[in-house]
């Protein structure tokens, strides 16, 4: 997707749709992940193996970094500190 995305003319106005579109998938992402986080963490040595909770855990950070980098662009880009709650919607 990003490699498409590059081989087109952009314009800041068109960067920053992007990096707000993938900010948004990763935030949701992160979020849809870490709903399902407590339950592993009560599970965890009788129907979780820890290695299970270990992945979890990372899956959420990994999705968090991604967010946050993406954010980070954005508001490089735009001066302006995105709103998390646009991006939820």
């Amino acid at each position: 997707m990003v490699r498409v995305y590059f081989s087109w003319p952009r314009t800041a106005a068109s960067d920053g749709r992007w990096l707000k579109l993938q900010a948004a998938r990763e935030l949701g992402a992160a979020m849809r992940a870490a709903r399902g986080a407590p339950t592993l963490f009560e599970a965890v040595e009788d129907s979780i193996d820890r290695h299970e909770l270990e992945n979890a855990a990372r899956g959420i950070y990994e999705e968090v970094r991604h967010y946050r980098l993406l954010a980070d662009l954005l508001k490089e880009l735009t001066g302006e500190k995105p709103h998390a709650d646009h991006l939820r919607r």
